[in-house]
């Protein structure tokens, strides 16, 4: 099934990419598109000690996992895709102007464009974006409060829309691939007992209030992991893109994380013990 991109914007934000309309079958919806085009992880080591396994080609399956979590944790984000370059891709420009994107990477992240509301500053505003910061905070999301352009405030519903939460566990900037500005608790075999140990014994409520989930589960990344993809296939398995190395840096970077979101947050009544 041909996937055709119709671009009639150039980059909106500080990744390539840009504003299209999208074709699939007999859908069509405007949605935005990105992807990284290097990788800058000069120094960077893991919480495992080894090198840093991420690749910028990989950039659209991280920024879908963190999205799918994001969700799960009962936040509210547009719908999303991983779209796989396998021959059926094709693209077009509105105009000479607008800058070409690299058409051969193999994967894109694609993000449905929805009516959202203006900009706009007030109490309501700053009581939803602290009341999400639990979750935001267990998810490596770095602070959107000062990113007005990656969220809205939706005052009907008292929530927070999220257009863009990037990519948790890693840094995409300027088309590169970074290091994630959190840091998570060294590996020690003591750190990796207590994070277990509070995985074992922690629930969280979710954010829209609908679910109370155990931690270990809403965490969990492997590679059976589904995100929704363009095209063909409805569905993939992040399995099938991301090898065991990268898989166990996500996994076990949430996992320690634990650690300072419990002693940040042990006091929350939305967090709770067995």
């Amino acid at each position: 099934m041909t996937v055709d991109i119709h671009f009639y914007t150039g980059r909106k934000g500080s990744n390539p990419g840009g504003k299209a309309i999208v074709r699939v079958g007999n859908r069509e919806f405007h949605a935005y598109l990105k992807y990284c085009h290097s990788s800058s992880f000069a120094n960077g080591v893991s919480v495992t000690g080894d090198e840093l396994p991420f690749d910028h080609i990989e950039q659209p399956i991280y920024e879908a996992i963190t999205l799918h979590l994001a969700q799960r944790a009962g936040l509210h984000a547009p719908n999303f895709y991983v779209l796989v370059n396998d021959g059926s891709l094709k693209v077009s420009y509105d105009s000479r102007d607008i800058p070409r994107i690299n058409e051969r990477m193999p994967l894109y992240f694609v993000s449905e464009i929805m009516e959202v509301p203006p900009v706009q500053d007030s109490e309501g505003r700053q009581r939803a974006l602290e009341r999400d910061k639990l979750y935001r905070d267990l998810l490596l999301v770095s602070d959107v409060s000062n990113k007005a352009q990656n969220f809205r405030y939706v005052a009907e519903t008292g929530n927070i829309l999220y257009l863009d939460l990037g990519c948790s566990f890693v840094n995409a900037v300027d088309g590169t691939l970074r290091r994630s500005n959190f840091k998570v608790p060294r590996a020690t075999k003591n750190n990796v007992k207590i994070a277990e140990r509070l995985l074992g014994k922690l629930y969280l409520e979710t954010a829209d209030g609908k679910d109370l989930l155990a931690l270990d589960d809403l965490i969990k990344v492997t590679a059976e992991m589904p995100l929704p993809a363009l095209g063909d296939r409805k569905s993939l398995r992040i399995g099938t893109f991301l090898d065991q190395a990268v898989l166990d840096e996500i996994a076990l970077m949430l996992q320690l994380n634990i650690i300072d979101v419990y002693k940040d947050y042990r006091e929350d009544s939305r967090l709770m013990r067995e």
